[in-house]
């Protein structure tokens, strides 16, 4: 059967909250990427049935670096007064910090859970949005884990980025990068 017709469920929320300003890390099961992951494989394998048919689509979300809400610098630093949203943010994350923090969750859930899909977030990493992404969508995902499910952006996400402003290159951009559906 096409495990892409059916009920979809924009879930488990894998995002890793470590800080409590956020505002959603309710949403989330851990700071831990190891216990999120653990975590995140058994709510998959609970959505989606360990039978013959797929009772609902999961996907993780959201792949990845998204844990910003909004925040203001009001420090006495360089950046005092400095806006930040989870529109557009780019997050700088180093390889390390990237492999251990901020995928090794959605590694753990793909390989133990096998979800069918996976939700693209608003954030930017090191100036690339994770929806426009092929380094991250395409090569990681489906090459270097094997995800075999659908992609679908977060809602709107297509027009947060800032690099292409204009929204059908942005679509292309997210098309050639490997997303499947907008959800916008």
């Amino acid at each position: 059967p096409n495990p892409f017709i059916g009920v979809n469920a924009w879930g488990p929320n894998l995002n890793i909250a470590r800080d409590p300003r956020w505002g959603r890390a309710s949403e989330v099961p851990s700071e831990c990427p190891f216990l999120a992951g653990k975590v995140g494989a058994a709510m998959v394998r609970g959505i989606q049935g360990d039978g013959e048919y797929v009772l609902t689509l999961a996907a993780l979300k959201h792949v990845t670096a998204y844990s910003l809400e909004s925040w203001r610098d009001d420090t006495e630093g360089p950046r005092n007064g400095t806006a930040h949203s989870r529109f557009g943010f780019d997050a700088n994350i180093s390889r390390h910090d990237l492999a251990e923090v901020y995928l090794e969750q959605f590694r753990i859930a793909i390989a133990e859970g096998v979800p069918l899909g996976m939700m693209c977030s608003y954030a930017a990493i090191n100036g690339t949005a994770s929806c426009e992404s092929g380094a991250l969508l395409t090569t990681w995902a489906r090459s270097s884990q094997g995800f075999e499910g659908n992609v679908v952006t977060d809602g709107g996400a297509l027009q947060m980025s800032s690099e292409p402003a204009d929204l059908a290159e942005s679509a292309a951009a997210a098309l050639n990068a490997g997303v499947d559906l907008n959800c916008g």
